[in-house]
């Protein structure tokens, strides 16, 4: 096996290449931005519509939070309908939690 040895000037282009800011990522950003935009609305109702749920039958935020295994500050976000993380899940888990409760609360 020989060693390469790589010269200053193929050195300077491949971390030209690997460091230089990409023309592709301001789009990318300015689509997901936009996405955000259009999403947003949706997601203050349902985040809404979940605290309203949560608030009828009188759960507080940190037993939310540990029926869950999420942060509070992650269901303060989902409520005030900010971009998080898997919002889909933790929508089903929360509507999933306050179900279980109410039912453990007035059982049949």
């Amino acid at each position: 096996m020989t060693n390469y040895r790589m010269t200053d000037e193929e050195f300077e282009t491949l971390a030209e290449a690997l460091f230089a800011p990409s023309k592709e990522i301001e789009p990318r950003r300015h689509d997901v931005e936009s996405w955000i935009e259009e999403q947003s609305e949706e997601w203050e109702e349902v985040g809404e519509e979940c605290r309203t749920l949560r608030k009828i039958y009188g759960i507080t935020v940190k037993e939310l939070s540990s029926m869950l295994g999420i942060s509070t500050t992650r269901i303060y976000k989902f409520e005030n309908g900010q971009p998080i993380r898997d919002a889909f899940l933790v929508e089903n888990a929360y509507r999933m939690a306050v179900t279980i409760y109410q039912l453990s609360r007035n059982p049949m």
